[in-house]
């Protein structure tokens, strides 16, 4: 009556969890004075307490939350800025390679047809932009076997070079653009340098992962080398993406090059653009002449691609 308890308390005492539940209380005090109802036991919580544990459950949450959202940002940037953080780390922590005897940097093998690509795109870049010493060479394709006379052709210019860059493409291996013949090219050129890169102009075929003679298989021999795919203008969709490839492409090329603290003066946009004129052929074609402070000469070419990769 008016929440007073008359009367005696009932304690009862080391109650354990598993007491906590549903009675059947009986109380009689005379024959037809009695009352029969039903009590539950339940555990009471203090409200501090259970703030707490709220409290508690929250900064769990939100710790999750914010470490799910690090990691998650984390992989964004490294998949966005991944290479060009590696290559600023190669270029600045990495021991220089220049008192190695060497005469070059980079010793660029490839076929006369893909001469466009190579004198008019990738070694100006190379040497104009980001100041690498390159030796060419280019390769016969007199035969389905052509890779047997590389080395007699490649040794002596590969052991002045520091990296032995190989322009792959159908017209290399004489339009034997097969699972062997890659094997055999990719196997020839690790005989010749250690340190090879293989730029392709085109998809690779399927591999082949069975094993050859010597015990390699095709992918061990591409896991070998560094392979850097060159997508053509034609498979690229729009300026934007056109232009995210070849800065994907460039880098992952300098990746693999030895370490370059760009210690000469790097030459700004203006002095770039007032070191190229372009000029009109004959036949109404753009012919774009390329001088950079390190080349050896100037360097003519056809090619559209060399005129928008040096703007």
């Amino acid at each position: 009556e008016n929440d007073q308890i008359l009367g005696s308390y009932l304690s009862i005492h080391s109650v354990r969890r598993e007491d906590f539940g549903q009675y059947s209380c009986l109380i009689s005090n005379t024959w037809f004075q009695s009352v029969d109802t039903t009590i539950w036991l339940r555990e009471i919580v203090p409200p501090l307490e259970e703030g707490l544990h709220k409290t508690a459950y929250k900064q769990i949450l939100l710790v999750f939350a914010l470490v799910i959202l690090s990691a998650l940002t984390i992989v964004v940037l490294y998949l966005r800025f991944g290479l060009q953080v590696r290559v600023i780390w190669k270029d600045s922590f990495y021991k220089l390679e220049n008192n190695d005897g060497k005469d070059f940097d980079i010793l660029v093998c490839y076929d006369d047809k893909d001469s466009d690509f190579v004198l008019g795109v990738l070694v100006p870049t190379l040497e104009t932009r980001y100041d690498y010493r390159c030796s060419t060479h280019h390769l016969g394709s007199t035969g389905v076997h052509c890779a047997s006379t590389w080395p007699a052709m490649l040794n002596g210019p590969a052991q002045r070079s520091r990296r032995l860059l190989a322009v792959l493409s159908p017209a290399l291996l004489h339009d034997n653009w097969t699972s062997a013949a890659l094997y055999q090219a990719l196997h020839t050129l690790l005989t010749i340098h250690s340190k090879v890169i293989c730029v392709t102009l085109q998809p690779l075929p399927k591999c082949d992962p069975a094993k050859k003679a010597q015990g390699e298989s095709l992918p061990a021999l591409l896991h070998a080398v560094h392979l850097i795919e060159w997508k053509q203008e034609g498979r690229c969709i729009g300026i934007g993406e056109r232009g995210r490839a070849r800065r994907k492409f460039w880098t992952s090329v300098r990746l693999h090059l030895p370490p370059q603290r760009h210690s000469r003066q790097a030459v700004s946009p203006k002095q770039e653009l007032n070191q190229m004129s372009v000029a009109t052929n004959s036949s109404g074609g753009n012919v774009c002449t390329a001088v950079g402070t390190n080349k050896r000469g100037t360097l003519l070419t056809n090619s559209h691609e060399s005129l928008e990769v040096l703007v």
